[in-house]
């Protein structure tokens, strides 16, 4: 590697954490489209911007395809990680504790009890 790559990546490396700690996430679409010296950082900022609340819908991309995958039918929790991380992004799988917090999300919250029509506890409506 030549210093002038190191020196750019470092650049890069140091703006995209002060976007990403920003109170303001409006930067990072910008910030994706520059980085060129960290590949792998653009694809990561990406999927983190997915994460937030879609305008239509108020979910997150994870919410939303867990939420395809219940309706499918999916209901182990094996399956709905594997399901779930392959429909998301396989670059970017899902675990157990990212999916237990989700659901727990989506059980407690008023639009993810009328989606899904009951309470995690197994207490319909």
């Amino acid at each position: 590697m030549n210093a002038e790559y190191d020196k750019r990546g470092g650049e890069h490396a140091i703006t995209a954490w002060i976007a990403v700690t920003s109170a303001d996430p409006r930067a990072l679409p910008f910030l994706v489209k520059r980085i060129k010296a960290m590949p792998f950082l653009a694809g990561a900022l990406e999927r983190h911007l997915e994460e937030f609340p879609d305008p239509t819908s108020g979910l997150s991309r994870t919410e939303r395809q867990i939420l395809a995958a219940i309706a499918r039918g999916v209901s182990d929790q094996a399956e709905l990680v594997k399901t779930a991380s392959h429909d998301i992004d396989p670059r970017y799988p899902i675990t157990s504790t990212v999916l237990e917090h989700t659901l727990n999300t989506l059980a407690n919250s008023w639009w993810g009890k009328v989606k899904m029509g009951l309470v995690f506890s197994g207490t319909p409506l």
